[in-house]
């Protein structure tokens, strides 16, 4: 009988191994997915930055625009204050 206790305290050992390896799998298991999960959201966070680039880019050449414009309107206005024009003509019949 002694092979035989000592055989089941083999398989018990055994069985409390495997036990902890299945354990220490499902957490390692969990892990992976909040690590996935972590990651899916980093990238989804990048392409949101991106885009907000991409529109604060499209803002900034468009303010840019607007202010070429704005400053050939105030020119212009100034001319015409000045009694000139913009190709450097007099507007008020004066040369």
């Amino acid at each position: 009988m002694n092979e035989i206790d000592s055989s089941s305290d083999k398989i018990s050992k055994i069985i409390q191994v495997v036990e902890e390896v299945r354990s220490a799998s499902n957490e390692q298991a969990r892990g992976v997915k909040q690590i996935s999960a972590a990651l899916a959201q980093t990238q989804q966070v990048t392409q949101q930055t991106a885009a907000s680039a991409e529109q604060g880019a499209a803002a900034g050449e468009e303010l840019s625009s607007q202010t070429r414009a704005m400053k050939a309107t105030v020119a212009r206005l100034a001319s015409m204050v000045n009694g000139t024009s913009v190709n450097g003509t007099s507007v008020n019949g004066a040369s």
